[in-house]
């Protein structure tokens, strides 16, 4: 009805001013001083962000947590030591929300996570260091496994090609800027039957059998 129209103009709405707001975090990149031009904006949106990640209409809704999720890796891209100490915070929403809805972007967002974090600034700023960072890593990508495991085996890999791309460029990243958290992962043996598993199962899916690969 009315009701249900008014909503999903609200969300359209809302999706393209997230659209928006991640084309402005890129390309604003300068400091003014010691003082990010980001600053005062990243005070302004937080709330905002804040509200809309515990907003049920907005967790179910797949291209606004998409949406949302690019907004986050673009702040963690341009001021990561801003976006430091409310890392654990944001972790804690982006696995939540992949938990309940599985959407690829999500662990797109653990890929940027875990290649921000080979700065030490960042670590520093998020109240870390190597060993709690390493730690941290490690039990990121453990749940992970585990949770896209189980939905992968529930769904058939072929049905959700996306999320098997996703998550295995996030094993990628780790290899590439976190090995040590990857190396100590106790499921790091079962990656590769999940990767064997999801080669045969797919059928030569271009983009999920290039990052199983």
């Amino acid at each position: 009805g009315h009701a249900g129209s008014q909503v999903e103009s609200a969300t359209q709405t809302l999706i393209s001013c997230l659209g928006v707001l991640k084309q402005l975090i890129r390309f604003c990149d300068a400091s003014i001083g010691e003082t990010h031009v980001l600053t005062d904006v990243l005070t302004a949106v937080w709330p905002v962000l804040k509200d809309i990640s515990t907003n049920s209409n907005c967790r179910r809704n797949e291209d606004v947590l998409s949406r949302l999720f690019d907004v986050h890796s673009q702040l963690l891209n341009a001021v990561p030591t801003l976006i430091g100490p409310h890392f654990k915070d944001i972790i804690s929403f982006i696995v939540q929300a992949y938990e309940e809805t599985f959407c690829a972007s999500a662990l797109d967002y653990v890929s940027a996570a875990v290649e921000s974090f080979d700065s030490e600034q960042i670590v520093a700023a998020a109240g870390l260091d190597e060993q709690s960072k390493s730690a941290l890593f490690t039990q990121l990508l453990s749940h992970i496994y585990q949770r896209t495991f189980a939905y992968v085996q529930t769904k058939g890999p072929s049905e959700c090609t996306q999320v098997i791309k996703a998550f295995f460029e996030v094993a990628q990243r780790y290899l590439l800027f976190c090995p040590e958290a990857l190396c100590q992962c106790p499921e790091l043996p079962s990656l590769f039957s999940l990767g064997t598993a999801c080669l045969t199962e797919c059928q030569g899916e271009i983009d999920s059998t290039r990052s199983a690969l």
